[in-house]
């Protein structure tokens, strides 16, 4: 299974909060049409903690609906508490998932065995391909290449991880020990061109979004390796998905996505809708790189 370029979709919303079933099929469609090759429901990017319990299920229902099998869909596991991750895990597979991104315990479990003993209960839970969510700047601690490596040992249906400790050594390490064992993937917009370039096998990236042929352009010249190409393009590129991140994640992320023609909505309660500073700022620096 290639998960290659993911989008971690974003959810449109109508004015009462519930889910805009339309833009969000509209949404699915466009990313397919742009060569996504996998995408991610109820993601960070999805304000899946924000959502109530029937609309995560009603917009992972929609997707994969959409979707019709053309490329993976993965859901994400984003829970505090292991038997909470179990009925969200339960749930994606339920509405249709091909695979789970399952965040890692968030602080009380620090401890290898910890973490081991957490996706364990998943695994038996659910029985289906996992990938690990390493997000440090979430839970509070590192999942380390040795607790990896203890994962791959001991749950058998691990095939990927979402590397978001934003440390470069670390992917390279994920890579050299593990990538013949399971899928590393970027979860950095500012290392992605280069870990890919290095032998990640793609990345998962909000500003996929807004921007899926750039993306698929920056991982289509690193996996042949055209460095050069890759550097140029990518450097140019770079400003442009920094403005994506100027206010609270997702906010400048859903404006552009309007900006792109897509009425997802403001973000859901409590972020806040994008400043006017922070739309003048995005819609001017999409409009001077011609992608609106």
């Amino acid at each position: 299974m290639k998960f290659g370029m993911m989008t971690p979709l974003v959810t449109p919303v109508n004015k009462d909060g519930s889910i805009n079933e339309k833009v969000l099929a509209d949404v699915v469609e466009d990313q397919l049409a742009h060569g996504a090759h996998s995408l991610l429901a109820l993601g960070g990017t999805a304000e899946v903690t924000a959502l109530k319990p029937e609309d995560r299920k009603l917009s992972l229902e929609i997707v994969v609906k959409t979707v019709k099998k053309r490329i993976p869909v993965v859901a994400g596991v984003i829970e505090l508490g292991v038997y909470e991750s179990i009925r969200s895990a339960q749930m994606c597979k339920e509405a249709g998932a091909d695979v789970l991104l399952v965040c890692t315990p968030y602080g009380g479990a620090t401890t290898p065995q910890g973490c081991l003993d957490f996706f364990t209960a998943i695994d038996k839970a659910v029985n289906m391909p996992i990938i690990i969510y390493n997000f440090p700047g979430r839970t509070g601690y590192n999942c380390t290449p040795d607790m990896v490596g203890q994962l791959l040992d001991k749950v058998p249906n691990i095939v990927g991880i979402k590397e978001c400790a934003e440390k470069f050594d670390q992917t390279m390490q994920l890579i050299s020990r593990f990538g013949d064992r399971m899928q590393v993937l970027s979860g950095n917009e500012f290392l992605a061109p280069w870990e890919i370039l290095m032998g990640a096998k793609g990345a998962i990236l909000a500003s996929s979004n807004p921007l899926p042929t750039e993306w698929i352009k920056i991982y289509d010249l690193a996996v042949v390796g055209k460095v050069n190409e890759l550097n140029e393009f990518a450097m140019k590129f770079l400003p442009l998905v920094k403005v994506l991140f100027v206010e609270q994640h997702p906010g400048p992320m859903k404006y552009s996505m309007t900006l792109k023609g897509f009425d997802v909505g403001d973000p859901i309660f409590p972020i806040c809708p994008v400043s006017q500073k922070a739309r003048n700022e995005i819609k001017e620096m999409m409009n001077k790189y011609g992608v609106i």
